[in-house]
């Protein structure tokens, strides 16, 4: 199961206007469409669609990523009420977030995560 968790955080409001996580590979198409927020900023809905032409997955998919802030730990996950397939492309779309808030947090750091092996790169903050 792809999610990650993240210390190192206090607050996610100034970020929201900033947030612009993308993911450039070959063969794979992640967007990121809206998103939407609790009226604290402390947890995120973020609408998504994958498209993998050519892999196992025909097609696109289309599914949600939760964003949760508790205590100083984000929770970076699949929404519970969507189920994609979890190709390579969701696994990217996880790692992306993932690193959009390693790259523009100081001090955020990765707790633990199920992201493939294949996207790990992503995560690298240097």
């Amino acid at each position: 199961m792809p999610y990650a968790s993240l210390k190192g955080i206090e607050s996610m409001e100034t970020l929201w206007d900033q947030f612009a996580p993308q993911v450039t590979r070959p063969g794979l198409v992640v967007k990121y469409n809206q998103r939407f927020a609790t009226a604290d900023r402390m947890e995120w809905l973020i609408d998504t669609v994958v498209a993998e032409p050519g892999s196992a997955v025909q097609g696109s998919q289309h599914f949600y990523i939760r964003i949760k802030l508790a205590k100083d730990k984000l929770t970076i996950r699949l929404d519970s009420l969507t189920d994609p397939f979890k190709s390579p492309g969701v696994h990217a779309a996880i790692a992306g977030i993932t690193a959009w808030f390693l790259q523009n947090v100081p001090g955020a750091t990765i707790e633990k995560h199920g992201i493939s092996e294949e996207f790990v790169e992503l995560l690298a903050t240097e």
